[in-house]
């Protein structure tokens, strides 16, 4: 920022060879500092790398190794990751109730709207207000649910996640 501001003073005020110095400067000043911070980022993301490694993968792969479980072959950690699909709720098939929730909606919603245009301005405010506070209610169901439950499933995910890494890991 300082050199733009020299660059852009030098022009004003005349002075031709401190604007070509400048300019130099410039030119070779940013691929130098945009490599140290490459370098610095390379070297961060190795260190945690290596930390990731050594806290969570080394001691899950011990754990899988151990004799009297038997969980280091593909058969067990295909099942162990199929677990944490289950528990982390990664399906894509659609609850029935949905669906036929789904198709009810547009007829709901009509019977609903000839309610609502008979109504005086009170009963509407009423019904309103009701629809309201279920919809908050819900909502904040779902957010506590997702509180309360949202960090183990974030949990499995990763698992699962660790889990596929050490599967390629593994010898044929």
């Amino acid at each position: 920022m300082l050199l733009v501001v020299g660059i852009v003073l030098t022009m004003i005020l005349n002075f031709w060879e401190l604007f070509i110095l400048l300019i130099f400067v410039m030119i070779f000043s940013i691929p130098a500092i945009n490599a140290y911070e490459n370098w610095k980022l390379l070297n961060t993301r190795h260190s945690k790398l290596n930390e990731y490694l050594q806290q969570r993968m080394t001691p899950l792969a011990d754990l899988l190794k151990q004799k009297d479980l038997n969980l280091y072959n593909h058969k067990s950690i295909d099942w162990l990751i199929e677990r944490c699909d289950d528990f982390s709720g990664n399906k894509t098939e659609r609850p029935p109730i949905l669906s036929a929730f789904q198709s009810i909606l547009p007829v709901i919603t009509l019977v609903f709207g000839a309610l609502l245009a008979r109504m005086e301005l009170q009963g509407l405010i009423i019904v309103v207000s009701c629809i309201f506070l279920l919809v908050l209610c819900v909502v904040l169901y779902l957010g506590m649910k997702d509180a309360f439950l949202g960090t183990d499933y974030r949990l499995a995910r990763e698992l699962k996640a660790d889990l596929q890494y050490i599967r390629t890991l593994l010898p044929d």
